[in-house]
């Protein structure tokens, strides 16, 4: 399983979501969720703040 961190606030964020959403990922039904499954494509995409990603 891979797993992928996304920013989840800030102009990063909405550019990734937007391109994971053109790449066909699943999406988060709530934008309080920070984890999502997407075990069709063997993903987990955790959303966190992003100082704490870099």
């Amino acid at each position: 399983m891979l797993r992928i961190a996304i920013p989840n606030k800030g102009s990063l964020s909405d550019d990734s979501i937007a391109i994971l959403k053109e790449a066909g990922y699943r999406q988060r039904s709530d934008s309080r969720d920070l984890v999502l499954l997407d075990n069709d494509n063997g993903v987990e995409f955790y959303y966190l703040r992003p100082r704490d990603i870099a």
